[in-house]
């Protein structure tokens, strides 16, 4: 007889949270996704980073986080599941961003219309951003920072016409290395640093 299957992990990507209204601290976080029923949660710094164990394949996740979360909040609240292995492929195919720039990862909660996937390069407006498309997500090398660039998060919505969410790339290895590794044992607490020390992934209000 088959042993029973264990839970299994998933990266939860919450859109836009600790940002204008949408505020919620990383206990009362990990409160809310535990609520949900899943068997195990974890935190990443400060910015809506989850991991989840759960019996339930990644669809589900999401459905119940986004419930929770807009029963929470007062407002719907996309929020992108990814698998340990999709956010591995990510953030290995990441472009490497020449001294001064910084790469950011947009992931779709959705999956986008493949027309407008393929037509997304040919519609960036003039800019000395690049932007590239993956077969998980799409990666943005800022020149001068994101704040001021075309390449918003805004513009891939309207572009793609799905929810998007926007990690920078040191942020999605750590998330990928973290999945991997996490061994589900009960309420979790990661509450881990990013690679330059500061409790903080970048986003700087990003969503």
């Amino acid at each position: 007889m088959a042993e029973p299957c264990g839970p299994v992990v998933w990266v939860a990507l919450v859109r836009g949270l600790n940002v204008g209204r949408r505020w919620i601290t990383m206990p009362e976080l990990r409160s809310l996704a535990l609520a949900c029923g899943f068997v195990d949660v974890a935190t990443y710094i400060q910015s809506g980073n989850l991991l989840v164990a759960a019996h339930e394949p990644g669809e589900a996740v999401r459905v119940r986080l986004e419930r929770a979360l807009a029963s929470r909040l007062a407002e719907p609240v996309p929020v992108a599941v990814v698998s340990p292995a999709a956010m591995t492929r990510v953030a290995e195919a990441a472009p490497v961003a020449p001294l001064g720039e910084v790469v950011y990862v947009a992931f779709w909660v959705e999956s986008p219309e493949p027309d407008r996937l393929a037509a997304l390069p040919s519609r960036v407006p003039a800019t000395l951003d690049r932007l590239t498309v993956g077969s998980d997500a799409v990666y943005i090398e800022y020149r001068h920072g994101v704040h001021g660039s075309p390449l918003s998060n805004a513009w891939l919505e309207r572009q793609l016409k799905v929810p998007m969410t926007l990690r920078n790339v040191t942020t999605v290895s750590r998330l990928a290395l973290l999945a991997r590794a996490w061994t589900p044992s009960g309420p979790g607490h990661l509450n881990e640093r990013s690679a330059d020390g500061h409790a903080h992934d970048g986003n700087d209000g990003l969503v």
